[in-house]
């Protein structure tokens, strides 16, 4: 990735899944303030979401995307990633209890 970045050549990740919430490309790529388009629910107001398998939705996003038609905003993008962060107090807190309940057996 560094190479391209380097390079001036654009990056985009164009994701599909299908019976599976969320790839662990997605976080990096988005962390990074890569345009990321995909249809995970998980991460729907992140990214460029597009609905289930409409195709026809994402091509209409990735043409806007290299036409300079389509921008976000990575600041807000990074904010809302932070649910996932390992470091998130409230990530903590949840690990935290299901420690406890494995290690100790305590609610």
């Amino acid at each position: 990735l560094n190479d391209l970045h380097n390079k001036k050549i654009p990056i985009i990740l164009v994701s599909h899944q299908i019976l599976n919430q969320i790839s662990f490309i997605h976080l990096e790529l988005l962390s990074l303030g890569y345009p990321v388009l995909h249809n995970c629910d998980l991460i729907k107001d992140i990214g460029l979401y597009y609905e289930n398998n409409t195709i026809n939705n994402a091509t209409d996003y990735l043409k806007k995307i290299i036409d300079g038609e389509l921008s976000y905003d990575t600041t807000e993008m990074k904010k809302k990633l932070d649910r996932f962060c390992p470091y998130n107090e409230e990530n903590i807190k949840k690990y935290k209890e299901i420690l406890d309940i494995f290690l100790i057996g305590r609610h």
